[in-house]
């Protein structure tokens, strides 16, 4: 077996459901998967969290030629609960630009609480998220500041509702942040790209069911065939994740799952299993101030949730 400051061979095998493009971060969450097993091998366990965090927000950042995204993405994932995540806004220093601190604060909360009021649904062959240069041209909109400023309250009240478990509340600050978000959109892009593939649905789902949903909206960037929708009561719930079932759309109460983790496993070669849930934005986009661009502090209201996906690492001598 391989000491951790030893060079070798290593090999990983990376499992997940097809969620990726529906909202909830596949790629984020396979950058917190990546970066833990990188953690590993150099340091051996156990998981430093932030570490983990810093180095898959890196990552992310990288594929998004540099955008200052993903905060509210990668430390959900890593950290897992509900958070809020705090960005401070990048800085130039001597033409050099330095990035600005991520905080988390974790929001006391009954996870029982938020399956029996919460459906996350996925169309399982529907459209995407595939809109290039989105978040580009929603980060230089001259209006992004105040949209920071916006949710950022927004998510400040939905931390609230969920230490107080005040569902209406709750679903208030989401469907203003839909709101906010499509608005956005319509700023940058001429049409509200956030909600445009769900609308229709979304209309049915309010026209059939108007009693058992307090609130909706997409997860994540939006522009796909997905929603988080928010119920008054676990009969409520049901009915939603019914409808949904009639649509051939799969829907599932969102079970609040820890963070990124590590287990050995049996076998001689001392194969560790890492494993890590996806991020549920009930108010997020503030975490988009923390670009140069825009320059603006914010706050995010997320969590980790199922399903979790696994690296397999095993190491040989």
């Amino acid at each position: 077996m391989l000491s951790y400051n030893e060079l070798g061979t290593f090999s990983f095998c990376y499992r997940t459901r097809g969620v990726h493009g529906m909202g909830i971060s596949a790629s984020s969450n396979f950058a917190v998967l990546y970066s833990a097993s990188q953690e590993y091998l150099k340091h051996g366990p156990p998981f430093c969290r932030e570490e983990i965090a810093a180095t898959a927000l890196q990552f992310e950042r990288r594929q998004a030629q540099g955008l200052a995204l993903a905060a509210d993405d990668v430390f959900p994932i890593a950290f897992g609960g509900v958070l809020k995540v705090g960005t401070a806004p990048n800085t130039l220093v001597d033409n050099q630009e330095i990035a600005g601190k991520v905080t988390v604060e974790q929001i006391p909360h009954d996870p029982r609480w938020l399956a029996d009021h919460v459906v996350v649904a996925f169309n399982k062959v529907g459209t995407r998220h595939d809109v290039p240069r989105l978040l580009d041209k929603l980060i230089r909109h001259p209006n992004a500041p105040r949209y920071i400023e916006q949710f950022s309250e927004l998510a400040e009240s939905a931390s609230t509702a969920i230490v107080k478990s005040d569902i209406h509340q709750l679903a208030e600050n989401v469907n203003a942040y839909r709101a906010g978000f499509d608005a956005w959109t319509i700023d940058a892009f001429g049409r509200p790209i956030f909600t445009e593939p769900v609308k229709a649905i979304a209309d049915e789902l309010m026209d059939q069911l108007p009693l058992k949903v307090l609130g909706w909206k997409p997860p994540g960037g939006g522009a796909s065939e997905s929603m988080i929708v928010l119920s008054p009561n676990v009969r409520s719930r049901d009915a939603v994740i019914k409808f949904f079932a009639t649509k051939n759309w799969l829907a599932m109460p969102a079970l609040v799952t820890q963070g990124v983790c590590g287990e050995f496993m049996n076998g001689a070669g001392g194969d560790i299993r890492i494993t890590a849930g996806h991020r549920l934005d009930l108010v997020g986009g503030a975490d988009l101030g923390q670009d140069i661009a825009i320059g603006k502090a914010g706050w995010c209201c997320s969590c980790a949730i199922e399903p979790r996906s696994e690296i397999t690492l095993s190491t040989r001598d």
